[in-house]
């Protein structure tokens, strides 16, 4: 497959990387920044196409979009005019609306679009998710989930700080990931309660800052409840994904490497007698050498091939997070 990238920062390089890895060429690329996208096109031995347009005119058969979340939207649009397939990156646009119109240009032009949520794809969270799904634990009760980070020094002066640019702040840059997670499970919400804050990272003075504190409580028409909670103000990085079933709880902790911490898959079973019951540590074996990013891309390669087919429910998910984010 040829793949042009519209964005070349950390994440559009990243995507770029895994593709060629997995046997596709990299061969166009566009960024705002003339440096940056010389760098790119350097790197991949692409093309650094002078604009938007002469990106999506290059022969590429898809698009890998990692842009400011406020041109999502519109750029993906622009590329499945193009006739191109689109990869792009979480939350996918800033409304529901603007996705969802999205959503059904690809279907009536049968083009893939996926938006890029890459947390569902660690090992030990995909295995976690299916454990539940098949029901050997009964019916969920509720979910808590927390992501968090302290920042990091110059983070007032990204674009992901700017909620004209991003958004929101924390909500969309951790939080989303959550109530997509989430959405997997409960996939029919209810009722629910978005609540934002800044608390410290006061970025914007003369106008609107971003939050740096985002929750969510959900109640899925299962009657299942959800917490969810993200924070840029958590000095010690945090993941932790935990469901509460009729006869187990399973615990998704780390996201690996050393920026969330280890991985690990833990079942605790329900116990009446008053102690804390033991902690059942799953085997990682089958699922600690698998690279998520890989494990996307491939995703997306396969539904690529087969663009009227089914996608899992994953354009539904990023939708129902927007629905759920933008209240």
């Amino acid at each position: 497959m040829r793949v042009a990238i519209l964005g070349c920062g950390l994440i559009g390089q990243r995507r770029g990387h895994v593709a060629r890895q997995l046997g596709d060429e990299v061969v166009a690329v566009y960024d705002t920044n003339g440096e940056r996208r010389n760098t790119a096109g350097a790197f991949f031995d692409a093309q650094p196409a002078p604009s938007t347009t002469a990106l999506l005119e290059s022969a590429a058969d898809s698009v890998v979009i990692a842009t400011t979340h406020v041109d999502l939207a519109s750029l993906t649009r622009l590329a499945l005019l193009a006739g191109k397939h689109v990869f792009v990156e979480k939350p996918g646009a800033l409304s529901a609306h603007d996705l969802s119109l999205n959503a059904t240009m690809a279907s009536q032009l049968n083009l893939a679009l996926q938006v890029g949520y890459t947390h569902q794809h660690h090992g030990h969270v995909a295995a976690g998710l299916a454990r539940v799904s098949s029901g050997e634990f009964g019916r969920i009760l509720s979910i808590r989930g927390f992501m968090g980070n302290g920042g990091r020094p110059g983070l007032g002066g990204e674009w992901r700080a700017n909620p004209a640019l991003s958004g929101g702040g924390a909500s969309t840059d951790l939080l989303v990931h959550l109530i997509e997670l989430t959405s997997h499970l409960l996939p029919q919400p209810d009722t629910y309660y978005l609540s934002t804050a800044t608390t410290y990272w006061n970025f914007n003075s003369k106008g609107e800052s971003a939050d740096d504190n985002a929750s969510l409580v959900m109640v899925d028409k299962s009657g299942a409840v959800a917490n969810l909670a993200a924070s840029w103000t958590e000095w010690a990085n945090s993941f932790t994904f935990v469901i509460n079933c009729e006869t187990h709880t399973l615990r998704i902790n780390g996201l690996g490497g050393d920026k969330y911490g280890e991985t690990s898959l833990t079942l605790v079973a329900q116990a009446w007698d008053g102690k804390r019951p033991p902690e059942q540590l799953l085997d990682s074996t089958e699922y600690a050498n698998r690279d998520p990013w890989a494990a996307e891309w491939q995703s997306f390669k396969n539904l690529v091939n087969q663009p009227a087919g089914p996608d899992g429910g994953r354009l539904n998910r990023a939708i129902t997070t927007l629905t759920l984010l933008k209240q």
